[in-house]
């Protein structure tokens, strides 16, 4: 699997395919029964949720400090970039003053890495 922003969706599909695969009943089940469905779900589910953040932790490390990296390798995210950045491509030396540019970039590309963790939080405190 490439290195690639956390997607929730992508692992809300692998909770729905487990619970097809496994044929799990959905309701009228005793408690014991219900934990023992929990517990198998959350063995298949745990190592892809692991691979999923090792993904997006990978795809951040990769791209932080190296905005024209991203450039290069990213291209379905150029539109976003821009949108916050403009069309702003500079090199190695030059970028010495522009720090604070950087940092925004790389606290930028944390958000975009785990955007849907945000948006969990964001949806949170309008609540």
């Amino acid at each position: 699997m490439k290195n690639e922003p956390l997607d929730w969706m992508e692992i809300e599909q692998k909770i729905g395919e487990i619970m097809a695969k496994e044929k799990f009943p959905y309701c009228n089940v005793s408690v014991k029964a219900r934990q023992e469905i929990m517990y198998v779900l959350l063995k298949k589910l745990v190592p892809f949720i692991k691979q999923r953040i090792k993904s997006a932790c990978e795809f951040y490390l990769r791209y932080k400090d190296n905005p024209i990296l991203f450039w290069k390798e990213q291209e379905k995210y150029k539109k976003q970039f821009k949108k916050k950045f403009g069309n702003v491509v500079i090199a190695g030396e030059e970028m010495r003053p522009f720090n604070d540019w950087k940092n925004q970039y790389n606290k930028w590309l944390f958000k975009l890495a785990f955007k849907d963790i945000f948006k969990e939080e964001e949806n949170e405190s309008k609540m």
